[in-house]
């Protein structure tokens, strides 16, 4: 039963991901890296948390289309 539950949150936390990464490529759909950090909450967090705009202008251009691939493809193994 709880390796159940387990899985079952497992499935969620991979469809937020998921959902998480629809949000992130429609909201810098279009962008460059000076739009992305000249947006006025990117700044904001980028001075309070120290965000480095290349390291994470790098992810979505670089790695975000393979983790999306990737998460479908566990969902599609392990939750099919």
């Amino acid at each position: 039963m709880e390796e159940l539950k387990l899985k079952r949150a497992s499935d969620l936390y991979l469809k937020d991901i998921l959902v998480g990464i629809e949000r992130i490529k429609k909201y810098t759909f279009n962008l460059d890296l000076e739009d992305f950090s000249q947006n006025t909450f990117i700044v904001v967090a980028h001075k309070y948390w120290k965000i480095n705009f290349i390291r994470i202008w790098d992810i979505l251009e670089n790695k975000l289309d393979t983790l999306e691939k990737q998460v479908h493809h566990i969902l599609e193994k392990e939750f099919s």
